[in-house]
């Protein structure tokens, strides 16, 4: 549970429940008004009572009681309230309690001194019954929640030093908070506390200037994006790095990005450093090749390598039991690279010359951005998370932002995920919620325009050709128009089917659109219905009757998608199967159908 929510979510009972009872104990010289005291919390089985009638025996009853709250007289004879309030700070009492004053004193003077020596209210007598009990209740609750996060960061901190991995959060600005890994001193040679990621890691690094200031940039502003803007940036932050550790000993560090959210908002990022030096050593001298090995590992010609080995004298570690140089892993990785920037234009006879890290920085200043690498990183956040910010832009109406992230997905999940995750469970959810209807006219056919035209141009980014597709349905969308949602997305999940379908945008009844249905010859046709005008519920009557009078339409299996607002279609068309506002339903449509296939061809 995230501690941020013990605040606001939960309910002073909530806390109780937590924490236990809650220990009060009232000093005051006068019985009377311990007595009165007793009677406000009489009816209450979440208080435990404790009482002292003055301020010297207070000094001991705390230490041995630890109360949560001390219920303070200010005006006692011999030592009163502020200078017990001072004598309980010296000992150390408002660590674990706080102290609340009880008075009829009016003085501003005294109110400001006993606030400043740690006081946290003052309760006015005579008592209002209510007053008291929401200043009581109000102060406990308070004390919970720090118990509750102490206990938090207690764990959290013990937690963090068992592991041998180097964790810390940074803010927009790159500076490093508690609670902070012990192992990090390991990794790091110090405690990288209030200190910058720059400083403490980044300037430690291969990495040149330019690619520091990009990685500051991204981080400041992965604090003013969403989270769908969060993958994309953090696809750019080195996963792996050489590190020069204490005593300039080369470290080989790997790096998890963990964005920490309070809703939408970005709060912080949780970095993971793991050293992995010597599993990199044990890899890359583990295994040993032969020359043919490398040959076909790197794509170069065996006689281009055993050229270099002779002109260059690019020897092996090791020698097999007849004498002949075996490679280990690294040496595979450097005539990788070696080929890599051949075909970049550079020289054999220069690049031999160069050490490892020369290379490297060779490397990485010829390759080209790729920002594919991004589908790599789809476990740096969960389908939902990206789903659930959709829905918050949607909820709050700003439509901007909406088709900004909207705009986005394309590139970050593939098409099943696109589909199946994310855009049909976002159409159903803007059903449930009839966003459509709440939206203005306008804002509503112009969202559904541009998630019709986005769906469509997901489609293309990869194709995928399948072989041997599976006979499917006609799609006809009934009232064509530019907004319908409906038809693109059922192609693109038919094509997760390996459904082959054939969409119409015409008059069902027209004789040439009859003559290709027949052509066809669809297992079930497949309506789309979405809104288009005033005189839908007319003109899909007559598109009824149209359908009862023809010999060839009438035999069709009909299965409609309804997403019309006040269609029944049900009495109708005597559709074979309808369901409305359900992209699911549409799911287990094709999957039923495909079931049906292959049982129906098993048989044959």
């Amino acid at each position: 549970m995230e501690y941020k929510s013990f605040r606001s979510g939960l309910t002073f009972s909530d806390m109780v429940e937590k924490c236990g009872s809650a220990k009060v104990l009232v000093v005051d010289d006068k019985e009377r008004n311990i007595q009165m005291v007793g009677t406000l919390f009489s009816e209450y089985d979440w208080v435990r009572l404790s009482a002292c009638l003055s301020g010297q025996k207070a000094l001991e009853v705390a230490l041995d009681y630890r109360p949560d709250l001390i219920l303070l007289d200010l005006n006692m004879p011999g030592m009163d309230g502020l200078e017990t309030l001072k004598k309980l700070k010296d000992i150390g009492v408002l660590e674990f309690s706080t102290v609340v004053f009880l008075t009829a004193d009016q003085q501003r003077a005294n109110r400001l001194e006993g606030l400043s020596l740690g006081c946290a209210d003052y309760i006015h007598k005579p008592f209002d019954r209510d007053e008291f009990l929401f200043k009581v209740k109000y102060h406990l609750k308070m004390r919970f929640f720090e118990k509750v996060l102490l206990k938090y960061l207690g764990d959290t901190r013990a937690l963090l030093n068992n592991i041998n991995q180097a964790i810390f959060c940074i803010d927009e600005n790159g500076l490093i908070k508690p609670p902070v890994s012990e192992h990090s001193r390991v990794i790091f040679g110090e405690d990288p506390t209030g200190k910058y990621l720059e400083d403490v890691v980044l300037k430690r690094t291969s990495l040149g200037q330019e690619d520091i200031e990009r990685i500051k940039q991204n981080l400041l502003m992965s604090y003013d994006d969403s989270k769908i803007g969060w993958i994309a940036k953090s696809s750019e932050f080195p996963k792996k790095i050489s590190y020069d550790g204490p005593e300039n000993e080369e470290k080989v560090l790997n790096i998890i990005y963990t964005p920490l959210w309070n809703g939408e908002e970005l709060t912080s990022i949780m970095l993971t450093f793991e050293d992995i030096t010597e599993k990199e050593r044990f890899g890359k001298t583990k295994k040993q090749y032969n020359l043919q090995q490398i040959a076909q590992k790197t794509g170069l010609k065996i006689e281009t390598l055993r050229s270099w080995t002779k002109r260059y004298g690019l020897k092996g570690e090791f020698k097999d039991s007849k004498g002949e140089y075996r490679y280990s892993g690294a040496d595979l990785d450097r005539f990788a690279v070696f080929r890599f920037l051949i075909e970049k234009g550079e020289k054999i006879g220069q690049l031999v010359k160069c050490s490892d890290l020369e290379l490297k920085e060779k490397e990485i200043a010829l390759k080209e951005s790729n920002i594919s690498n991004i589908q790599n990183n789809n476990d740096l956040m969960e389908k939902r998370d990206v789903l659930k910010s959709l829905l918050y832009f949607i909820e709050i109406r700003n439509l901007e932002l909406f088709t900004r992230d909207f705009s986005k997905i394309g590139a970050l999940f593939d098409k099943r995920e696109l589909t199946l995750s994310l855009i049909a469970p976002l159409l159903d959810f803007m059903n449930e919620k009839d966003v459509w209807k709440k939206l203005e006219r306008i804002d509503a056919n112009y969202l559904k325009h541009f998630i019709s035209k986005k769906i469509n141009e997901f489609d293309l980014i990869n194709p995928g050709v399948q072989e041997n597709p599976v006979k499917g349905p006609v799609v006809m969308e009934v009232f064509p128009s530019f907004n319908s949602v409906g038809a693109p997305l059922a192609s693109l999940l038919a094509k997760h089917y390996n459904i082959e379908t054939n969409s119409i945008k015409d008059s069902l009844l027209k004789e040439e659109v009859i003559e290709v249905i027949n052509k066809i010859d669809p297992p079930f046709i497949l309506l789309i219905l979405e809104r288009k005008g005033a005189h839908d519920e007319r003109e899909f009557q007559k598109l009824k009757n149209d359908i009862h009078s023809s010999i060839s339409l009438k035999k069709q299996k009909f299965v409609v998608l309804n997403n019309h607002d006040t269609i029944e279609t049900k009495n109708i068309l005597d559709p074979d199967f309808e369901f409305n506002d359900s992209f699911e339903d549409l799911e287990k449509t094709y999957k039923d159908y495909i079931k049906s296939f292959l049982k129906l061809k098993k048989s044959a």
